[in-house]
């Protein structure tokens, strides 16, 4: 499936949200990423993009 606007949108206000609560964020990234992984086509530009941006902010702040 091909992430549109409206579900980058949530998926971006979800990461928000896991990054301010400041409360289990690199477990509850990581389920973001898996929640991207299942529900997109990983030829989908956005859903790698923001797929791949998890993975450098877990790297660089967790």
């Amino acid at each position: 499936m091909t992430m549109t606007m409206s579900e980058e949108r949530k998926l971006i206000n979800r990461f928000n949200e896991i990054i301010k609560s400041k409360s289990n964020v690199s477990e509850r990234l990581e389920k973001l990423k898996e929640d991207i992984k299942e529900s997109f086509d990983r030829r989908d530009v956005l859903a790698v993009r923001m797929y791949n941006e998890i993975n450098r902010y877990i790297w660089e702040e967790c």
